[in-house]
């Protein structure tokens, strides 16, 4: 369930308390926000079971049955595990980010497989000085190095059922300095938080244009002449000035990738961060 806190943010209540299995027990998971209400339910627990037990019961079986309800339900409560929550946000842009910029993507591709000529793909952009800019943002992932040999930036294709392909920029959530970022948060708060369990969330821009996927278009030449875990340059490219002239690819900021994502969209699911962004219109 998603709970609105404004109209633009919406927070997974899973994220807040949810409740998982471990060694065939049931444990209740639960953000700190909300500990002082659990001691509340304890002390609730504690004196219900001292009330009963100065109650007489008839029937030692109910008085025993209530008692063991008890113990149980205060167990249950007694292994709630606390988590707070630790917030990384990966590196944001400097400027401002048009959207109506990424006007179509660019592709070249060598007539002839060899492993000197690589393949140069990206987006295509509206103007050279944003699309110099952009690829200075997109470097900022990867360290401002132009060899991208972690994949932090992840580029993928995602075909749709419409004869459309998405293609989408984000950085990977699974770099590695986040492990240390998070690493270095936790042993600051190993006093505060003691007994507590981090909650890991990182913010990321994620950036995306939808584009058709037709015979005879450059991305299917693409897509057929490049398999997803060989070398290639992600590059930017500029549309021409005149109608009728040629696409410019900028190879002075062409990143060296070693792979890319390709997936259709049925086969994508909540793991996949393009399943959370549909195809634009």
């Amino acid at each position: 369930m998603k709970i609105k806190i404004s109209d633009k943010l919406k927070v997974d209540s899973r994220t807040l308390i949810r409740l998982e299995w471990r060694n065939f027990l049931p444990i209740l998971i639960v953000h700190e926000k909300f500990e002082k209400k659990i001691k509340w339910v304890l002390r609730v627990i504690a004196f219900t079971g001292i009330t009963t037990s100065v109650i007489s019961i008839d029937k030692w079986y109910f008085s025993l049955g209530l008692s063991i309800l008890i113990f149980l339900v205060e167990q249950f409560f007694e292994r709630t595990i606390f988590e707070y929550t630790t917030l990384v946000v990966q590196p944001l842009p400097d400027f401002e980010i048009d959207y109506k910029q990424w006007k179509t993507n660019g592709f070249m591709v060598p007539m002839i497989e060899n492993l000197q000529d690589l393949c140069y793909v990206g987006p295509t952009y509206q103007d050279k000085e944003y699309a110099i800019k952009f690829f200075n943002y997109l470097k900022a992932w990867n360290w401002d190095s132009d060899i991208d040999n972690d994949n932090n930036i992840i580029l993928s294709f995602i075909i749709e059922p419409d004869e459309r392909y998405t293609t989408y920029l984000y950085a990977n959530q699974g770099r590695k300095n986040l492990k240390a970022m998070f690493k270095l948060v936790a042993e600051q708060n190993k006093l505060e938080k003691y007994g507590k369990k981090q909650q890991q969330f990182v913010m990321q821009m994620v950036y995306w244009h939808t584009l058709p996927f037709k015979n005879g278009y450059y991305i299917k030449q693409f897509l057929d002449f490049q398999k997803p875990d060989q070398k290639f340059y992600l590059t930017p490219s500029v549309l021409p000035e005149q109608e009728g002239g040629q696409v410019e690819f900028i190879f002075d900021s062409a990143i060296l990738k070693f792979g890319y994502k390709l997936k259709r969209r049925q086969e994508l699911d909540s793991r996949d961060m393009e399943f959370h962004h549909p195809p634009r219109d």
